[in-house]
């Protein structure tokens, strides 16, 4: 898979080391996030390697997309 979409599988790292996987998931769950989320809307679209920039309530934060599955 060349580009993040719904109901991919995205494993990132973020600015401050930590590591995460997520399911991009309209119908929500365990481990996903909406596609309207801010992180969710931040990769849509995008390839791995990217890094994208994820405006969270809690603050902005960078993310690297390390692999789509």
């Amino acid at each position: 898979i060349d580009e993040v979409g719904v109901g991919s599988i995205v494993d990132i790292a973020g600015d401050g080391g930590q590591a995460m996987t997520v399911e991009i998931s309209a119908v929500g769950g365990a481990g996903t996030v909406s596609p309207t989320s801010p992180l969710g809307s931040a990769l849509l679209g995008k390839k791995r390697g990217e890094s994208v920039d994820v405006q969270a309530p809690k603050g902005a934060w960078k993310a690297t997309i390390e692999r789509i599955h």
